[in-house]
Parts: C-alpha cells; structure tokens; sequence
C-alpha cells in the first residue's frame, strides 16, 4: 500500500507510507500520530491508546525512537547514503516500523 498524507505544519512536507504493518496492530491514523510525533523536536512524549509513551533520542546521533506492541519505531539517520537519508535530507521525514529484523518504511 502506498499513499501520501499531508503533516500538519509545515503544510510543504509530506510523508510516504510505503507499507503499513502486516499484522494491522495499529491503525494508519495511529501510524500518522506517532510518525509526526517522532519528527516533531518539541515532543517528548506521544499520546498512544491512552498512555504516554516516552520519546527516546541515542545519544550519538541523536535518532528519535519509540518501542510500542514490540515494535521499535525510529526516525531515519539522515547522514546514511541511501534512497532513504536523502528522502531525510530533503525534508521527507521516514520512519521505520521494526519488529524482529523486518522493518516498514513511513
């Protein structure tokens, strides 16, 4: 499944979803919320199902993370030389959805 959404600021950037969740754990709504949540700089804390989930950042290249329902959702290293750092780059924010050693692209 591939569609764009538009985030709400800035209203130039957008976000690809390239492949939401196999096992339909969480809903595209929520896939959003937690997408612009970790691509947000001023969000410490995203609202999921009713608790706070703390936004974690690694201390050496400051990579923004989340771990719900035994994913860990983190925000593309933008110095990576590949398709996906230089969508980053460019303003394109990507998120990758990992559970095990597959991963989803947002």
């Amino acid at each position: 499944v591939r569609s764009t959404a538009r985030t709400a600021t800035p209203p130039t950037r957008k976000c690809v979803l390239e492949c939401p969740m196999s096992d339909e754990q969480f809903t595209e709504a929520e896939a959003l919320h937690v997408h612009r949540g970790l691509h947000d700089a001023t969000v410490r804390y995203i609202r999921f199902r009713g608790e706070s989930v703390r936004v974690s950042e690694t201390a050496t290249t400051r990579l923004r993370s989340v771990s719900l329902l035994g994913y860990n959702v983190v925000v593309q290293n933008a110095n990576k030389d590949t398709k996906y750092g230089r969508m980053q780059r460019s303003g394109v924010p990507v998120t990758w959805w990992m559970k095990g050693w597959g991963a989803a692209a947002f």
